[in-house]
């Protein structure tokens, strides 16, 4: 059903069953595509009527109305725990579906997009419908979907007798591509998303006599690979990364964000890495500083200092092989955290030295602010 008004149309569909595993049950709103293309929508609502939780609604390109079809599926879905978004496909006729970004919580409205390049397909997010960011890890090739596809919103509400009914607006398919975010990375930085996130962002404020960066990421940093937006410079040989954290927040009710300075081996969510960062957690704020000593291990921990609230200077410091963490009073003078030095061989002899920000939830921005930022020798 459509509904409109003076500046926008709603649409709102119904759909019972579930898409998932060898073959799927939903109501399903499409168009042809032919060729490369785009699907997108905001959903601004998904209820089920019932107890039932894990309804599906979103965007999806399909190979064919086949209940078993191949396809490529960016949804939202209301539980009970927290709202996720999800991206799954299945790769051939009646194959297991897969799954490929887990995005939690992440709440209504929330804009999603679906793209076709060749047999490239990846998923998309706005803040604001206009311009648009890749969901990092979303990002498969389908050589079964063939050069039509059908393109539009899928809504499933878990139960084959029970109905989710899902409402969207800004809704287009068409062979129109994504307008890109605009390059907000600093010269001599890169920017990026380690991991699969919601894309985080960055951002430059100058006044007279400062700088101050404003780093937005989700995911964590632990465990052994890490989901976090970094903002880098390369570092060869010896040398430091200094950073002063000036406020950290997260969205909702979650704790145990990440803000502070990184030195890592690559950008790979697995790499080694030694990182100092702060915490502000219910009980008083935590400066702690891990490493990860090799490809996928475990990260480990050096140093827990609590209470210690922002603003908060953090260094990390690399001597051949030798890793230390440093703070200070006043960004002049500096002295080595006690316990923070640690041997890390499998750190190269270039490495990535920067800001790594964590909302401690894939679906969720932590945002932080960071002033006297350097990096170098």
């Amino acid at each position: 059903m459509l509904t409109t008004t003076t500046d926008s149309i709603t649409w709102t569909v119904q759909g019972a069953g579930g898409i998932g595993n060898n073959a799927d049950i939903f109501h399903y709103m499409w168009q042809p595509l032919r060729g490369d293309g785009t699907a997108r929508a905001r959903v601004t609502g998904a209820t089920t009527i019932g107890q039932y939780e894990a309804a599906d609604a979103g965007v999806m390109l399909r190979a064919s109305s086949d209940p078993d079809a191949p396809y490529y599926f960016a949804y939202f879905v209301p539980t009970f725990q927290g709202s996720i978004v999800f991206v799954d496909y299945r790769d051939g006729q009646g194959h297991t579906t897969q799954r490929l970004v887990d995005l939690r919580p992440r709440g209504v409205p929330v804009y999603l997009g679906v793209k076709r390049a060749g047999n490239s397909f990846t998923a998309y997010t706005s803040d604001d419908g206009a311009t648009w960011a890749p969901l990092n890890g979303s990002r498969v090739t389908l050589a079964v979907m063939g050069h039509t596809v059908e393109a539009g919103l899928a809504a499933a509400s878990f139960q084959i007798g029970w109905l989710t009914t899902a409402t969207f607006d800004h809704v287009s398919v068409g062979n129109n591509a994504f307008a890109p975010v605009p390059d907000t990375c600093p010269h001599g930085w890169t920017c990026q998303d380690i991991g699969a996130g919601w894309p985080g962002t960055q951002a430059l404020t100058t006044a007279a006599d400062s700088i101050t960066w404003t780093v937005q990421g989700a995911g964590g940093i632990a465990n052994n690979a890490d989901t976090f937006h970094y903002v880098w410079q390369p570092l060869r040989g010896d040398g430091t990364a200094r950073a002063r954290v000036t406020g950290l927040t997260t969205n909702g009710e979650y704790e145990s964000a990440q803000a502070g300075v990184m030195l890592r081996a690559s950008s790979d969510p697995g790499a080694p890495y030694y990182f100092a960062y702060f915490v502000p957690t219910f009980q008083g704020g935590i400066v702690f500083v891990d490493y990860r000593d090799g490809q996928g291990h475990t990260t480990q921990r050096l140093v827990d200092l609590r209470p210690r609230n922002a603003p908060v200077y953090l260094g990390v410091a690399r001597s051949g092989t030798t890793f230390t963490a440093y703070t200070s009073d006043d960004g002049t003078t500096w002295a080595p955290l006690n316990g923070s030095g640690v041997n890390l061989m499998a750190m190269g002899h270039g490495v990535e030295a920067g800001l790594a920000v964590a909302s401690n939830m894939t679906g969720f921005l932590s945002t932080a602010t960071f002033d006297h930022v350097s990096v170098g020798s």
